[in-house]
């Protein structure tokens, strides 16, 4: 079995001390991990997606927002040479149907970056990573079509040409969704799937999110081969106000928008306020050292319309725990 982890604080300080240590010092440091939204191209029309008016259908050129091919090739050597050990492939829209996206895998690769791709591998020629060995894991997002509207032909072919790579499958539901999910659970299994990760679908705010029952009942189709991750804690963290009063994992995971844009993080796409440059102006490297970002980077970024339980999230409990550590009354005793 692939050793699958998804316990972001337990990942974050176990193999990234130094870096945490050095932005307790330094107030500062290099990033990790860089989330790209390479264009906002979807082939998907899923109605729980957070970006979904975002999305620009591929057979609409009128509509179509991409990174150029020259600039992300500047700027993927360039956050190499920084330092930043990976880079997720995401949304925005679908990451594989970028023009160059293949191109992208390649130099990515070669700077010797980790990569890991988001996609939903409807298609066998839309969607298809040439090079799938070289990713350190694919995870496909089952969308409105369900499990059966991903292409066997493509999770057969990443298999076959990529057997080190971890590839799963996760599904956002809603409360509509329980009835279904024992047969998706079998339907991902049959199609050759190293995991099946449930999480729910995320609202804006935690005042707006329902409370969803963990579907520990699907533990039953774990096999040697096959793990079933239910990411308890969205579940449970979803529907709680955030109690910390800084987002600070940008520090450590900011993102770059499909047009450009270096940011705190996705959910704010074309908000200034969250917003540090552009690649299609600097490169990654001065924007992370321009004076734009050194007057927002310490600023809040904060409020009751974040997301709920975003991507950062328990990076964010961890930082700002570490940064305004309370006396522990008894702190021998853990």
């Amino acid at each position: 079995m692939k050793n699958v982890i998804f316990n972001p604080q337990l990942k974050f300080l176990r193999n990234h001390w130094p870096k945490i240590n050095d932005w307790l010092n330094s107030g500062d440091t290099n990033p990790v991990l860089i989330e790209i939204s390479p264009t906002n191209y979807c082939n998907a029309s899923c109605p729980w997606c957070f970006y979904i008016y975002e999305h620009c259908d591929h057979k609409n050129n009128s509509k179509k927002v991409h990174i150029e091919n020259i600039v992300m090739k500047k700027n993927l050597a360039d956050i190499a040479k920084i330092g930043t050990k990976a880079i997720s492939w995401t949304g925005g829209g679908e990451p594989t149907l970028h023009p160059n996206f293949n191109e992208f895998v390649k130099l990515a690769h070669e700077s010797g970056l980790s990569q890991g791709v988001f996609t939903n591998a409807l298609d066998y020629e839309l969607n298809k990573i040439e090079n799938p060995e070289l990713l350190d894991w694919i995870r496909v997002s089952i969308t409105n079509k369900g499990v059966e509207g991903i292409s066997k032909k493509l999770i057969d072919f990443y298999k076959s040409k990529a057997p080190k790579t971890t590839i799963g499958a996760c599904l956002s539901i809603t409360k509509n969704m329980y009835d279904d999910l024992e047969r998706m659970a079998e339907e991902v299994k049959s199609l050759g799937f190293d995991y099946f990760q449930i999480r729910p679908a995320l609202q804006r705010s935690y005042k707006d999110q329902e409370k969803l029952e963990i579907p520990t009942h699907l533990k039953k189709y774990e096999t040697d081969d096959f793990n079933i991750f239910l990411s308890e804690y969205k579940f449970e963290e979803s529907v709680k106000p955030i109690e910390y009063k800084k987002c600070l994992g940008h520090f450590f995971s900011p993102a770059i928008n499909y047009n450009g844009d270096v940011m705190t993080c996705m959910y704010w796409l074309h908000n200034p306020d969250y917003t540090f440059g552009n690649i299609n102006e600097n490169l990654f490297s001065d924007i992370w050292q321009s004076e734009q970002r050194g007057r927002i980077k310490n600023n809040d970024f904060v409020c009751d319309c974040c997301q709920t339980c975003c991507k950062n999230h328990e990076i964010n409990k961890t930082l700002y725990y570490l940064n305004n550590p309370k006396k522990d009354i008894h702190p021998n005793f853990f």
